[in-house]
């Protein structure tokens, strides 16, 4: 539920001006997620977003270069959420546990 929940931040980020923290836990509730302040707090702290000038508000925002504690963070995504990974001529298929296959997704696009 974590990823999932975590996904759909960063989702929601890219979609909306978001300000801040209960704005976004509202959005999340309003998506079927019943968070609170605190868990929306851990889950931007974990995430490392940051804030950005935007329509002249400022929003969160996904952290702009991977340092190597954002590195060690995507490093853990992939071995909690990757199952299996096979491939078949020029085609990879990575099985990711249900609900994780967009925070898997994110870390290997980071790690490439």
């Amino acid at each position: 539920m974590k990823y999932t929940r975590q996904n759909k931040i960063i989702e929601l980020i890219g979609q909306y001006d978001i300000q801040t923290q209960g704005e976004l836990a509202n959005i999340l509730n309003e998506n079927g997620f019943k968070v609170t302040q605190a868990t929306v707090s851990r889950d931007i702290k974990n995430l490392m977003l940051t804030k950005e000038i935007r329509n002249g508000k400022s929003c969160y925002t996904m952290p702009r270069s991977a340092d190597n504690s954002s590195g060690d963070k995507l490093n853990k995504i992939m071995k909690d959420t990757i199952l299996s990974v096979d491939s078949s001529e020029n085609m990879i298929v990575v099985k990711t546990l249900n609900g994780c296959s967009g925070p898997a997704a994110e870390a290997i696009d980071m790690n490439s």
